[in-house]
């Protein structure tokens, strides 16, 4: 063969239990001399390449290749905080049993057996104050590589041709798991967000791969699900098929590469307009300056030597500026807290050695050189007269980088959880709510032409008012729907198992993944379910068994409501009180999700209809329910739609507004003798007869 396009070597000799799995694999690439030899990555899927040499490195002064997890992991994770660690974790058997337990990436191929499930994490955590690591994004420090899960299966390697990785790793047949290393780590929550989210939007990976603790796998290993074991009953060999050892990508080049909407991002790669010397000299253009990577006392503690560890949530250890004056100049009982909105607006400092009550967080700022606003560590936005548009997007582009707002037919909206019952809801953003958060988000300032100088405000309510009423929204995410509990994708029909905000879908689940623990589905468990169902039912009387056959129909459409398109209403009648119809609808309810269902009266009149239907779908509830209906389903054009569409676009009442709101709620109704009238036929098959 070309030993300019490949090399192949003889692997050292390893125990007979290990021989397969140290064998790995590589396609190499020269560096340094042209072209990359193998070429750019392939559209038809990972090559066959023979095996290497893990001992040499190439030619052109090319790294050496990885011949171990620790020689791999030290290639990958670059620019690691001094008071964080890398983070690796194994599993033997079913990786799907059992938690994930994080360990500091130390001695790693020790702590990673070649006959186990390896992983490490994407992103690098601070240690704790006795030395602990955990993978939690309390602990966050940096996100350090970007991986594209599931290409081969769920992802078209069509649309990587011509894109180069840092490495691949086959992890099952036929299927992939694609590294991008960076060449900054990200140190801002909220930019992991935001990219990771541009990913899963350009359908590169499942949406449930991501997060900020993120694990993927290492490359000497093995897949110990049993779907992927061979007839002799061993464990799949996860395989190293790609690795460019010098390849990285900024985000910028990474966003142009794989053609990524960075949609929040697009403020922060401004150009510098306008900028002043003094407290305005670091700002990227004349209206928003981004929050800071890193919030700028943390940063400067570091300069000077003086940081030490994260001991909780926010709150640093650090050595006094005046530890001179403690007792034997102990280095010791100094802490730095980070900024919150209420207790320490601008940051805390506390010493326990006796000057603690002469020094507090002013006297460290000026001890840093830091100005009170930038020890706030927010986004900053001016009000510049003549940029009313650039204020409105940066207004809007805090709050998607803030998190928890989303844009909804036409309306910003928030979601909130009952404390009660831990159910989700939406909430439509009015001006003062929206001023309040717009406030938290970011400092305001207006430059003062008396002064000359730039003083903070509150944000202005005409430009609250702008972001308000707004045609057309740049950052926030759109927020179709909620769910309660694991869901379908419409079109790919893929079941979303992880909670949180699906891009694909645009839905928001809240549930705890653990609960749902779903067998293998096949017929007999399908059968066990149903029968499940069934014994549920067993303490009514019904009417007909096709009448029972509804009361099921009724749970699994509760169940799968949020995929529906549309989906019937519900009705369940007696002749006669006190035969169970509200007892069967609280039986039934429970499927839609946690907390009550939403209890209304049926509307008497068209024009009750159409003011009560949008405002009980603003707040997108999991069920609605007609209890105790003193009238027949009577048609109401805006009944009728909220069966028959999948949204419905009104006034909002009080408010000169118009939204667009998702019906996906389950509909149902209780009452005696109580049924469709002739003409509405949206019902006539899903009557429940006690």
């Amino acid at each position: 063969s070309d030993i300019e396009d490949v090399m192949q070597g003889a692997v050292e000799s390893p125990p007979a239990s290990t021989a397969k799995l140290s064998a790995t694999t590589l396609r190499i690439t020269k560096r340094g001399q042209g072209e990359p030899t193998a070429g750019p990555y392939p559209a038809s899927g990972p090559s066959t390449p023979a095996a290497t040499d893990p001992g040499k490195g190439g030619e052109g002064g090319q790294p050496p290749l990885p011949t171990s997890n620790a020689a791999f992991l030290a290639g990958v994770m670059r620019g690691i905080a001094a008071d964080a660690r890398a983070a690796v974790c194994t599993k033997p058997g079913d990786p799907d049993d059992g938690g994930w337990n994080a360990e500091a990436a130390a001695d790693v191929d020790r702590q990673c057996p070649v006959d186990q499930n390896n992983y490490f994490n994407c992103t690098t955590f601070v240690v704790g104050a006795d030395d602990s690591l955990l993978a939690r994004k309390d602990r966050f420090s940096a996100y350090h590589v970007v991986v594209l899960d599931d290409v081969g299966t769920k992802v078209d390697r069509a649309k990587l041709a011509g894109f180069e990785p840092t490495w691949e790793i086959e992890t099952s047949p036929g299927n992939s798991q694609i590294g991008i290393r960076l060449t900054d780590p990200i140190r801002d929550p909220a930019r992991v967000k935001l990219l990771q989210d541009a990913v899963v939007a350009a359908g590169l990976s499942d949406p449930g791969a991501f997060g900020l603790a993120r694990w993927v796998r290492l490359p000497v290993a093995v897949n110990g699900k049993a779907k992927y074991r061979g007839e002799d009953g061993s464990a799949f060999q996860c395989r190293l098929v790609t690795w460019n050892a010098d390849v990285e990508y900024t985000v910028d080049e990474l966003a142009e590469k794989l053609n990524l909407n960075l949609a929040g991002a697009r403020a922060t790669r401004t150009k510098a307009v306008g900028a002043t010397a003094g407290a305005r000299g670091d700002r990227q253009n004349n209206v928003y300056t981004p929050t800071p990577g890193e919030n700028p006392v943390l940063t400067a503690l570091r300069e000077k030597g003086r940081y030490k560890r994260l001991i909780g949530p926010g709150k640093h250890e650090i050595t006094c500026p005046w530890v001179g004056e403690h007792t034997d100049a102990l280095d010791t009982g100094a802490a730095y807290f980070e900024p919150d909105d209420d207790a320490h607006p601008i940051g805390g400092f506390d010493c326990k050695h006796s000057h603690g009550d002469h020094y507090h967080i002013g006297q460290l700022l000026d001890f840093l050189d830091i100005k009170a606003d930038r020890a706030r560590g927010k986004a900053r936005i001016d009000v510049v007269a003549g940029e009313m548009n650039r204020v409105r997007r940066a207004a809007e582009h805090t709050l998607a980088v803030r998190g928890g707002y989303y844009q909804a037919g036409g309306a910003i909206v928030v979601i909130r959880t009952d404390p009660a019952t831990k159910d989700i809801s939406t909430e439509l953003l009015t001006e003062a709510p929206l001023m309040a958060a717009l406030a938290d988000a970011a400092d305001w300032y207006r430059h003062d032409g008396r002064t000359d100088k730039s003083v903070r405000i509150d944000p202005p309510a005409k430009n609250v008012q702008t972001l308000l009423k707004a045609q057309q929204l740049d950052y926030l995410p759109v927020l179709t729907g909620l769910a309660r509990q694991p869901f379908f994708r419409e079109g790919d029909g893929q079941l979303v198992t992880s909670p949180g905000y699906d891009a694909v879908t645009g839905r928001f689940a809240a549930f705890d993944a653990d609960q749902f623990a779903l067998p293998e589905p096949t017929e007999e468990a399908a059968r066990a379910a149903l029968a499940v169902l069934d014994e549920l039912l067993d303490e009514f009387r019904f009417a007909t068994e096709e009448d029972r056959s509804a009361a099921i129909c009724a749970m699994l459409t509760a169940a799968v409501r949020p995929t529906l398109p549309v989906a019937p209403a519900f009705n369940i009648t007696a002749s006669t009180p006190g035969s169970g119809k509200s007892y069967l609808a609280s039986t039934i309810l429970p499927f839609a999700g946690p907390g009550a269902a939403l209890k209304v009266s049926y509307p008497t009149s068209a024009d009750e209809a159409t003011k009560s239907m949008l405002s009980i779908f603003l707040s997108a509830p999991a069920a609605v329910l007609f209890d105790d209906m003193q009238t027949q389903w009577v048609s109401f054009g805006a009944i009728n739609r909220a069966l028959t569409s999948e949204t419905i676009t009104d006034r909002v009442l009080g408010l000169s507004r118009t939204v667009t709101v998702g019906t996906r709620s389950l509909i149902m109704g209780t009452g005696n003798n109580v049924g469709p009238v002739r003409e509405n036929r949206h019902f006539a098959d899903q009557l429940i007869r006690l």
